[in-house]
């Protein structure tokens, strides 16, 4: 497998309902071990169930939070940004927390991964789309992943159509019949698969 010798920073997100055992849960599992032989790191959205998944295989986990309930789930890790403590420090709104929480989600990350979620991984999605097509001058890879290879039926089809986008054949995603090489749907059975594209991105 080709591998990257930068610390590089993939940022993850899905549902909150993740637990040991399910599809998600043990596909992150897997994916920690390519992580630390990656030398990447994690920016963890939402699904704090991710995070001793991945911690069991010594991946460091960032986590940025605007709430009490975010703070209270993510009590003790190392690499926790409070971003209502900064919206307060400059007397900004709740409602600027979250744009910040989602900005420094966005900023930090040199690659994406998400997994079916809801509202909030449509919205992340929507802005890492938006920035890859005119704010980033070098686009960052974005892997879309569900549980199973029949990739014009899966969940991603309809989630797409929102930003304009296509599903084609073997997982690949297009625009007005162009093929974007920057964004791609694969099968969890398949985690090196998502590592090796996303370090040939």
């Amino acid at each position: 497998m080709a591998q990257s010798r930068r610390k590089l920073r993939f940022f993850l997100k899905g549902t909150k309902r993740s637990e040991p055992g399910d599809w998600m849960w043990l596909f992150i599992q897997m994916l920690a071990g390519y992580f630390v032989e990656a030398n990447w790191e994690a920016n963890v959205g939402a699904n704090t169930g991710f995070i001793p998944a991945l911690a069991s295989g010594r991946v460091v986990c960032h986590y940025h939070v605007c709430s009490s309930k975010q703070c209270k789930s993510v009590q003790g890790l190392p690499h926790v940004v409070d971003c209502r403590a900064i919206a307060r420090k400059y007397r900004w709104g709740l409602t600027v927390a979250r744009h910040l929480r989602a900005a420094l989600f966005i900023e930090t990350s040199q690659a994406f991964m998400f997994v079916p979620g809801k509202m909030g991984t449509q919205h992340l999605l929507g802005q890492a789309i938006k920035w890859n097509r005119g704010i980033w001058r070098k686009h960052r890879p974005i892997a879309l992943i569900q549980n199973h290879a029949r990739f014009n039926e899966g969940p991603w089809v309809a989630i797409l159509e929102v930003s304009g986008l296509t599903v084609n054949g073997g997982g690949s995603v297009g625009y007005h019949g162009s093929k974007l090489p920057w964004i791609r749907i694969f099968s969890s059975e398949d985690p090196e698969a998502v590592v090796k594209w996303v370090v040939e991105t």
